[in-house]
């Protein structure tokens, strides 16, 4: 089977705990992955609010020079661009920013992002910063968020709207249906199935589908059911989006290394097959094989740079 998993916190793990990306004592490690066909991996540098924004800038860069050395030492390509992503044989990653906090108020520093690599930031992770209001806030996006979501598309960096408030989830959908792009949740689950503030509500994840996006699926127990989660809880939420039409504008963004609780019998990325097998005898092979890699390898074909 293929995996393209749409996020996960292991940069930053990897880089506070000075371990390697082959074997290590996170839940993602490429020795854990040997089982996967071909294997691409969104990978997100956490902008850590317990920091000053200053302090995110600086460690950006240190962990993203760190994951990219680690990259390098594995063999895993770094895709920046489509050819990137079609040249890829078997490992390869998409750096990714959560938290446009990092910038310290400055849209134009996208640019420094994206020429270290990064091809997917998402905007904001909780509470309200300068670029606008979390999933626990009503806040919309700020204007300098707007001209931060401009110049990412301006820029071939892809904004991510997980974590957001819906106010500010809304106006980046407008932004984006106005430039024609099409707008990536990189884990964001169903909130009609679990109605924590986390998740999406169905007009906005018809609004992604709607304008061809994307919408990956996370195992963060307490946005599946609000407790200990199974296999059935992931699959629920997968149904109902398929219900909505959503077949082809969903995949996976576990994210793996950045929440504590996992759902019980897929602790780790190891064990993602079992829940590829629990998909397919839902749903079919077809269905699962697009969960699973086709629509994120799809999307990313369509979305990053030439």
């Amino acid at each position: 089977m293929k995996l393209f998993d749409l996020h996960c916190d292991t940069p930053l793990e990897l880089f506070l705990k000075k371990e390697k990306l082959y074997k290590n004592s996170l839940h993602i490690s490429l020795e854990k992955a040997e089982e996967f066909e071909k294997y691409i991996q969104c990978a997100a540098i956490w902008s850590d609010p317990r920091l000053t924004e200053d302090q995110c800038f600086q460690r950006f860069f240190e962990a993203a020079e760190f994951f990219k050395g680690e990259l390098s030492r594995c063999g895993v390509t770094l895709i920046k661009t489509k050819r990137d992503l079609n040249d890829s044989t078997r490992r390869g990653a998409i750096l990714a920013v959560e938290g446009a906090r990092l910038l310290r108020g400055e849209p134009d520093g996208i640019a420094s992002l994206y020429n270290e690599g990064v091809r997917i930031l998402t905007l904001v992770w909780k509470g309200s910063d300068w670029a606008g209001g979390a999933w626990d806030t009503n806040g919309p996006l700020s204007p300098q968020g707007a001209e931060c979501v401009e110049m990412c598309l301006d820029t071939g960096v892809i904004p991510d709207v997980s974590h957001g408030s819906p106010e500010l989830i809304s106006r980046v959908l407008d932004i984006a249906e106005k430039r024609g792009a099409s707008p990536l949740a990189t884990h964001s689950n169903s909130f009609s199935v679990n109605p924590h503030r986390r998740n999406l509500s169905d007009e906005l994840f018809r609004r992604i589908c709607h304008m061809g996006g994307l919408c990956g699926i996370n195992l963060c127990p307490d946005h599946l059911c609000g407790g200990n989660a199974s296999r059935d809880d992931i699959l629920r939420h997968i149904e109902h989006y398929i219900n909505l039409g959503g077949e082809e504008n969903i995949a996976l963004g576990c994210d793996y290394d950045g929440i504590s609780e996992v759902p019980d019998g897929i602790e780790d990325i190891s064990h993602l097959p079992r829940l590829y097998d629990a998909a397919v005898k839902r749903f079919g092979a077809n269905s699962a094989d697009r969960l699973f890699f086709e629509n994120a390898n799809k999307y990313m074909l369509n979305n990053l740079p030439d």
